[in-house]
């Protein structure tokens, strides 16, 4: 449990954009996917991925990747977001696409953090705060974001020769949504993919590390096996509204009920590039809910008041007089609320 929770949108991994609006680093966000997927497509065409192997790809391979990554990029285009077209597959009943797109969706952000440059705020926020003994503060990120962009930052501090994501997960407290992963917790910070993660593993308990542990395998092969629909191969990517059972391995806990237990003596919350989307809303608002003895709020965002709206519809009945608030426009760095100094 964290005094201090951290809430993180897709605008904490927004990176930097040239004034052409192309990104220097990040992830890109819902309206630059389209785009996007196209350059990842140019990126394998032009060998790039396989520049990073020792061996050759295969064609088929490359085929495959390419002609899913098509299909994802005109899907873009037909819906007003991906997460709309995800909505419609899971509830029309349509498990097959659903699983092809979240598949596909999963390659497509992990090669384009590869390419990619990572967003330096986190390098930032992980240096203010980690200790001369390598451990961070007691404190809860809570993200909706897919990404990798914080193992990136922290992958700096593990062993150099024998870097592997589980690692870097172990130490960083990773609390996953829809894979029964079991990550040592080597002290009390913690993040929770409140949207599963990017990544795919084999069987539940081996990932499929397309960064660190490749083991010279080209990363489109690897992308291939990613996108096959093998039985033992599960994507890690959720969605909010995925219905979701209580967890032998979580304390007979959904998701959910446990992570208002981490975070249910709450005292202060910091948001970060988070809109509060009205399809989160039913899980923003149990686990705001749980904070019961929240006092005071962070926002940071280039629209900070619009999202001081968002949060006071989520908090209700809670009067906005209930809390300190503290808005920040400034996006330079992630805030550091004065409590943690």
């Amino acid at each position: 449990m964290s005094k201090i929770v951290y809430l993180l949108g897709a605008g904490a991994s927004y990176g930097e954009r040239d004034e052409q609006k192309i990104i220097l680093r990040g992830v890109p966000i819902v309206s630059e996917i389209s785009d996007t997927i196209k350059q990842v497509i140019l990126y394998i065409k032009a060998g790039h991925y396989n520049n990073l192997s020792k061996n050759d790809y295969n064609q088929n391979d490359q085929e495959r990747v390419i002609s899913e990554l098509n299909w994802l990029e005109e899907r873009c285009k037909d819906y007003p977001t991906i997460d709309t077209y995800a909505r419609l597959l899971y509830v029309s009943g349509d498990i097959n696409n659903y699983n092809k797109l979240k598949r596909a969706l999963s390659v497509f952000l992990l090669l384009i953090q590869e390419v990619n440059k990572r967003d330096l705020r986190y390098d930032g926020f992980i240096a203010s705060l980690i200790n001369d003994n390598g451990l961070l503060p007691d404190i809860s990120l809570l993200s909706w974001n897919y990404d990798a962009q914080f193992e990136f930052a922290y992958s700096g501090y593990v062993d150099q020769n024998n870097r592997k994501m589980l690692q870097i997960w172990k130490y960083l407290g990773i609390l996953h949504k829809n894979i029964p992963l079991q990550t040592t917790q080597v002290n009390k910070f913690s993040i929770t993919k409140l949207n599963g993660t990017a990544f795919s593993f084999i069987n539940n308990n081996q990932m499929l590390d397309i960064f660190f542990n490749h083991q010279g395998q080209s990363l489109v092969n690897l992308s291939s096996l990613m996108l096959s629909e093998i039985g033992n191969i599960q994507s890690g990517l959720s969605f909010a509204w995925e219905k979701e059972e209580k967890d032998k391995n979580r304390k007979n806990q959904t998701f959910i009920e446990q992570v208002q237990t981490k975070t249910d003596d709450a005292e202060v919350l910091v948001v970060i590039g988070y809109s509060f989307p009205y399809v989160n809303k039913e899980i923003d608002k149990k686990i705001l809910d749980s904070m019961q003895n929240l006092k005071k709020i962070y926002i940071q965002d280039p629209n900070a008041d619009e999202i001081k709206e968002s949060l006071l519809a989520r908090l209700y009945p809670k009067k906005e007089t209930d809390y300190e608030w503290m808005l920040s426009t400034n996006t330079r760095q992630f805030i550091i609320p004065n409590e943690l100094t």
